[in-house]
């Protein structure tokens, strides 16, 4: 080859080297750089896929985590009812045993008339209107023989008009 301008040219050989290897040096570059543009365009749909898929899921958790919080407190406000009920089957249950007592006293001094009736926790207290005294001990006897009823005694007889009298009678009170 001549020499242009000074410069000493390539031999043909070395200038078909040099350009395969400028040309497999761009193939391989460009290659790699779509081996990673591929690579990481599988990552942003990996993390996008993700993203969409953590979406879904709180917004399932978060409405899960509503249902739960429903649930405990319905559970509370069940349990609170429970104890409710159980209170109020208490109070009707000793209410019934109050009305058995009631009726087993008023029907034991059919003859004389129950004025008032004082409830107390182990004690009741009974003010009968009795013809005279001797009735009222009668009513004593008939009440001593009510099942719950213990230790009737009569504490005091108050005349009222007409010869009658009104008796006060305390018993303590136990199980039917």
């Amino acid at each position: 080859m001549k020499n242009i301008n000074f410069v000493n040219t390539l031999p043909y050989k070395q200038q078909y080297a040099l350009r395969r290897w400028w040309f497999l040096s761009v193939v391989l570059g460009v290659g790699i750089l779509l081996v990673m543009s591929i690579l990481h365009g599988l990552q942003v749909h990996h993390w996008y896929v993700l993203t969409a898929e953590y979406t879904v899921l709180a917004q399932q958790a978060q409405a899960l985590r509503s249902a739960v919080q429903a649930s405990e407190l319905l559970s509370k406000e069940q349990k609170v009812l429970q104890q409710k009920k159980v209170k109020a089957d208490r109070v009707k249950q000793s209410l019934a045993l109050v009305h058995t007592r009631i009726s087993q006293i008023t029907a034991a001094c059919a003859t004389a008339q129950l004025e008032t009736c004082k409830w107390h926790k182990n004690q009741v207290e009974l003010v009968i209107g009795c013809k005279d005294a001797m009735a009222a001990t009668q009513c004593v006897g008939q009440l001593q023989k009510i099942n719950g009823l213990n230790t009737i005694r009569l504490v005091s007889l108050s005349p009222r008009e007409n010869g009658a009298v009104l008796a006060t009678m305390k018993a303590q009170l136990g199980s039917l």
